[in-house]
């Protein structure tokens, strides 16, 4: 006759029919979970990092981007934002402009040439940032009027912003706020700044153990 399969002895112990309790797992907050969407995609559909730093960036006089166009000609300003893009045009006579991103839109910022010579480092790694300085704006009189794209009238007249940057300061260490994991920093494609981890594998490793915020496009 045929001989019954012996028992492993694994599963004599254990038993195979056991059931294993349900996990519980604590919910992840709504920070940790943009957080983990920009680890993994480099964006996120659910917000925007700055949203959680808001009460604490309003507290210290940060204002949102998307205030600064109800605001007079060289009003003092703080803002904050991720820095999306550097450039530094051949013909701009050695001024460097950035665009800066928070949760309510983007703001264009003016970095002259002694400016950033104070404050290289800054400019040049931090990918999270505020920014201090005054508000240049030229308006409806003197702003071309772009043309209508239908019946090729001028349409509204849209005043032109500008930050004219005083003071930068590297905040990149506030987005350890929102996760309990640690979060690796990028650093910008430029000479004054040595890449502090090799990248070489970087297509390798858990989207957890990545940067949260991608590089900002820079051109110079």
């Amino acid at each position: 006759g045929r001989v019954a399969a012996k028992p492993l002895p694994l599963f004599a112990v254990t038993g195979e029919n056991r059931r294993e309790p349900m996990a519980r797992l604590p919910r992840l907050t709504a920070a940790e979970e943009v957080v983990d969407d920009y680890r993994a995609t480099r964006l996120s559909l659910r917000g925007h990092l700055i949203e959680f730093l808001r009460a604490d960036y309003a507290r210290r006089g940060i204002i949102p981007c998307s205030s600064i166009g109800g605001l007079r000609n060289k009003r003092f300003v703080r803002l904050a934002g991720v820095v999306l893009v550097r450039q530094k045009p051949g013909s701009a006579k050695g001024v460097m402009f950035m665009t800066i991103e928070d949760e309510t839109g983007i703001a264009n910022i003016v970095v002259w040439p002694d400016v950033m010579e104070r404050f290289r480092p800054v400019l040049m790694g931090a990918r999270l940032i505020v920014v201090e300085g005054r508000v240049e704006r030229l308006d409806k009189a003197s702003a071309p009027q772009p043309l209508h794209p239908i019946d090729g009238e001028a349409g509204p007249a849209v005043p032109i912003i500008h930050i004219m940057a005083h003071r930068l300061i590297d905040v990149s260490a506030d987005l350890e706020k929102l996760s309990d994991q640690p979060c690796a920093m990028p650093i910008a494609h430029a000479d004054e700044v040595r890449r502090p981890q090799d990248e070489s594998h970087s297509m390798n490793r858990h989207p957890r153990n990545v940067r949260i915020v991608p590089h900002s496009r820079d051109f110079h």
